[in-house]
């Protein structure tokens, strides 16, 4: 097999992840896009959803692979909350228009993608609880309910972010304004706002 054909496939998936979503993906639609035959694609895919699979799994990997190895990194617990917090904003604060695309998967009946977000669940979501513990634990953050917590980082950090990809493009505002939510959901701004986030609820 080409493993360049199989590669191309999965790029292209990732692209239909920004524009379409998951929905959006026909094997037929993808297959001419890649300029490859049916047949091609399904000897690396046998089905269309393994394919979304795959294609899921391949976005998420490189956030997973980085918090999988913050978390084996000894020292102190604040800064290891900070950073597996930093990994995940800068994963997601490029890949929100990506997220907001699932979200509208997931409400339409993908099943594959509302499989996928359960998984999150047990990976980048559980190890900022588990860090929000340790940090807790070691006195170096107020002791609250840790969902609580995450609620407030996530708002705080995010928030901005999901707005500013939620806009209609045709939306009726004046560059000013757009302007300025551009400012508000650059890594400065948003690394500034994390830093923020976390002096709030820091001992």
């Amino acid at each position: 097999m080409d493993i360049r054909a199989e590669e191309r496939l999965i790029e292209i998936g990732q692209q239909w992840l920004k524009h379409g979503g998951v929905r959006g993906m026909k094997l037929r639609r993808i297959c001419a896009e890649a300029e490859l035959s049916p047949g091609t694609f399904t000897a690396y895919f046998p089905t269309l959803g393994e394919f979304k699979k795959k294609v899921l799994d391949n976005w998420y990997t490189p956030l997973q692979t980085e918090v999988n190895r913050i978390e084996k990194i000894e020292g102190n617990a604040k800064e290891r909350l900070r950073t597996i917090l930093l990994a995940v904003m800068r994963f997601f604060r490029p890949n929100a228009g990506v997220m907001i695309q699932l979200l509208l998967d997931a409400s339409a009946g993908e099943q594959v993608v509302s499989d996928f977000l359960q998984k999150l669940q047990g990976n980048h979501i559980f190890a900022v609880r588990r860090a929000l513990l340790e940090a807790q634990a070691a006195g170096a953050i107020e002791q609250a309910p840790v969902e609580q917590q995450m609620f407030y980082l996530v708002g705080a950090v995010n928030m901005p972010v999901m707005f500013y990809h939620l806009l209609p493009d045709n939306m009726p505002i004046g560059t000013s304004i757009l302007d300025s939510l551009g400012n508000a959901v650059s890594e400065e701004m948003t690394l500034q706002r994390l830093d923020w986030a976390l002096k709030g609820i820091s001992l």
